[in-house]
């Protein structure tokens, strides 16, 4: 399992939707290339700086590098739903594993992959975007 450190939600009162986090973490070993109907398994890790009021979703973009359109995506609520947002604690480190299941008809070719939150009942993205690497996709 691929393990990925990105940056914390960002401060419940910020008008402008701040994060607070000091790095990102992206190892070496992150899987590059990618096979068509293939499912992937990765790890992120998350943290608040204050506690959150609302429970978010997550989303997990795969991205055409040229274009940015999004080809394949695997949205769900952190931690399979087990334990939402609401309930993270200040300076707590939540370690979500994940899923990705590649879809068959996904062309081969140059990807990046990106992650953040939103309101499922909005849309409303919450908190910065975090591209997590490159992914090649191979025939």
């Amino acid at each position: 399992m691929t393990e990925k450190t990105i940056m914390s939600l960002p401060r419940t009162g910020s008008k402008r939707k701040t994060h607070t986090a000091q790095a990102v973490h992206l190892p070496r070993h992150w899987p590059l290339i990618w096979r068509a109907g293939q499912t992937i398994s990765f790890a992120l890790i998350w943290g608040v700086a204050e506690p959150v009021s609302a429970d978010y979703q997550l989303y997990v973009h795969l991205r055409d590098a040229e274009t940015g359109e999004t080809v394949d995506q695997a949205d769900g609520p952190p931690v399979d739903g087990w334990y939402p947002t609401s309930y993270w604690s200040q300076d707590e480190v939540i370690r979500d594993e994940r899923t990705f299941p590649l879809d068959a008809g996904v062309p081969p070719g140059a990807y990046v992959l990106a992650t953040g939150f939103y309101d499922l009942a909005s849309g409303e993205r919450f908190g910065p975007e975090y591209e997590l690497g490159p992914v090649e996709v191979a025939p």
